[in-house]
């Protein structure tokens, strides 16, 4: 994902926003889902924690249970959903990729209660908006687990892009 010299930091930042081009960043809804009882499973909830305080009402802590935020997601009616969660994609743990749903491994391991496939349909079906997943590489998601060193820089990495994408100016 990152070119020669850049950073991860720098080629996520590139990812999302040639991703989201033409859309407005203001008007972009962060739908964070995880377990924090599971590892590395937490990525999503740490980073709702992380960015919540600046981004607002745009944020949403989905959990376990995400397909719970789907109303208050339409109801603010964004033009595109960034879903952020750990999703096992074969790589090293804490690597960071900006993915379609599409391309999303159909064996891969799943604590919630909808799977992100099932979300981003809905979303597309409700809005034909642009759906995409921030996701983070697990190292580990056994209950019980804390989440691991990898994946909570990854989260740190995640926040940090996710603000100077989006802005941090409220609509």
């Amino acid at each position: 994902m990152a070119a020669k010299g850049e950073s991860e930091s720098d080629a996520l930042e590139r990812a999302l926003r040639d991703l989201l081009r033409g859309v407005d960043p203001r008007h972009v809804a962060v739908l964070c889902v995880g377990n924090t009882l599971c590892g590395d499973d937490a990525f999503g909830c740490a980073v709702a924690d992380a960015v919540a305080g600046v981004l607002g009402k745009r944020v949403f802590n989905g959990g376990q249970a995400p397909e719970n935020e789907l109303p208050r997601i339409a109801r603010l009616d964004p033009q595109a959903v960034l879903l952020v969660d750990a999703v096992d994609f074969a790589a090293a743990p804490g690597t960071l990729r900006v993915i379609e749903p599409g391309e999303l491994r159909q064996d891969s391991f799943d604590t919630h209660t909808a799977s992100l496939g099932v979300i981003s349909s809905f979303l597309r079906q409700e809005n034909d908006m642009p759906i995409l997943v921030l996701a983070a590489q697990p190292a580990q998601v056994g209950l019980g687990q804390e989440i691991s060193s990898a994946v909570m820089e990854a989260s740190r990495i995640a926040a940090e892009v996710l603000l100077t994408v989006l802005g941090h100016d409220t609509p």
